[in-house]
């Protein structure tokens, strides 16, 4: 926008829909509707407001925080310092993602944010309207805000609309299981509410990932994906195998099972069917090498090594 404003630009427009994290923060922590242990912060939002901006979890609420990263190690190195923060009574704003995170955030970006931007109140699934908790173009930009010259009517729905209660999921009331249309008239295929709407969605991860999201095998068919070691796959050992089979062993789920013979013996077992039936790489490679990676998942060494010859 300040580029379009230095070059003159005359039909450059944004439909701008920003909103503030810690306004609807403090709404959440005020509301007193869901006791929150900690909370594991934005980096991508760190990135610019810094660690400071959450320094009122800590202050005003004593809850702690930790701004975490986007790659699983990241992540649970985050998740890792949050619990420790928990199980010590502490309340910090800790940083496990210093690579791109400073305290002060990026001070050219929030300058230019704060040029263009002013807080203003707007509203919040599940939450209603929290003042100061989004962004709206200053005066002087306004030239530039679709919305301001070209107004839209935007439709305005009723939260619980058909016995919806993804507000509640939003603000952790509630768990998706505990809504009526959980799984039954709201599943990923003809959602209901925007969670089940959504991949990124609480409703949608729950129902991928749990029991309460009903079976995952389609026809009561096994096909070659369920064979893929995928989701189809755990669905598979979930639902057909381990209520016939289970045991102390299988019911791990591991890719091998360490045995207590003499010492701690790992096994595994595999097999393949391959389509066209006369395969056309190695299948002794591909079991060879598959086998060897189970194995090395639990963790054990080979007691027996095998060398190629010329």
């Amino acid at each position: 926008m300040l580029a379009a404003e230095q070059q003159g630009r005359r039909n450059f427009f944004l439909l701008s829909a920003q909103k503030l994290v810690p306004p609807v923060m403090r709404a959440l922590l005020d509301g007193g509707e869901t006791h929150v242990d900690g909370f594991l912060l934005p980096g991508h939002v760190a990135v610019v407001t810094g660690t400071e901006a959450f320094s009122f979890l800590a202050e005003d609420y004593h809850v702690p925080g930790v701004v975490g990263g986007f790659a699983p190690l990241e992540i649970l190195t985050a998740l890792q310092m949050l619990v420790r923060q928990i199980a010590a009574g502490a309340a910090r704003i800790e940083n496990a993602y210093p690579s791109v995170v400073r305290p002060a955030g990026n001070p050219a970006a929030r300058a230019a944010m704060e040029r263009v931007y002013e807080p203003a109140e707007t509203a919040w699934r599940g939450l209603g309207m929290i003042p100061a908790s989004g962004l709206a173009m200053r005066e002087a930009y306004r030239a530039y805000d679709f919305a301001a010259v070209r107004p839209l009517t935007i439709e305005t729905r009723i939260e619980g609309r058909r016995g919806c209660r993804c507000g509640e999921v939003l603000r952790g009331a509630i768990l998706p299981k505990e809504c009526a249309l959980f799984g039954r008239a709201c599943v990923p295929e003809h959602a209901v509410g925007p969670c089940m709407v959504s991949v990124e969605g609480t409703c949608a991860a729950w129902y991928k990932s749990t029991a309460e999201g009903g079976s995952t095998m389609e026809h009561d068919v096994i096909t070659m994906a369920h064979g893929a070691g995928g989701q189809l796959s755990h669905a598979l050992m979930e639902e057909v195998v381990l209520p016939a089979l289970g045991n102390t062993l299988l019911n791990v789920l591991h890719d091998g099972a360490v045995l207590p013979l003499t010492g701690r013996t790992a096994f595994t077992t595999d097999s393949y069917v391959v389509q066209p039936h006369f395969f056309p790489g190695s299948i002794g490679r591909l079991a060879v090498c598959g086998t060897v990676n189970d194995l090395s998942m639990t963790g054990r060494h080979p007691r027996i090594s095998a060398r190629r010859h010329p």
